[in-house]
């Protein structure tokens, strides 16, 4: 199986630090990552490969051309690996590419109240995965797991886990 995983904030690398490492071995991952804060520092603190795939963009008319930006650029990326799944975290980019490329996508938020987000990005996608406290329902393709994103890196399985220096 192949996956692409876009990792849009530092956040995320912690989120998914965890199930690469867990998986590399018996799939084939091409993580992207948007150069914001310290997500390509957190990525490399970990060993975990990545191509860069944007900026982070201010003002409203910047972040209109960052998406069309963005989208092409993960377009050439995923014409070229060839994904079974992509995979992202409240990720238009990869919701949208999904459908361009008719390969399925699963999205995971946490978040209810990103109106903008959420209409540029659940429409897109194939499963949304959310924690079972979050209170929408987003209809057919929403999944709900008994957990938070939080344990996924906060868990005792995987406490002391620190990246090297």
């Amino acid at each position: 199986m192949k996956l692409l995983l876009d990792i849009g904030h530092p956040a995320h690398v912690h989120l998914f630090k965890n199930c690469i490492k867990n998986i590399e071995n018996r799939s084939k991952i091409k993580i992207t990552a948007r150069n914001k804060e310290s997500t390509l520092d957190l990525l490399d603190a970990f060993d975990l490969e990545y191509e860069v795939r944007g900026e982070i963009k201010r003002g409203i008319l910047y972040k209109g051309l960052g998406i069309l930006a963005t989208n092409y650029k993960l377009y050439k990326i995923a014409k070229k690996f060839d994904p079974d799944i992509l995979v992202g975290v409240h990720n238009p980019y990869i919701a949208h590419i999904s459908k361009i490329i008719q390969k399925p996508s699963i999205i995971f938020t946490d978040t209810e109240d990103a109106k903008l987000a959420n209409w540029l990005t659940f429409p897109f996608a194939t499963t949304i995965c959310t924690p079972s406290c979050f209170l929408k329902d987003l209809g057919k393709k929403h999944v709900r797991y008994n957990g938070y994103h939080e344990l996924a890196y906060l868990h005792p399985n995987y406490s002391g886990q620190i990246p090297r220096s």
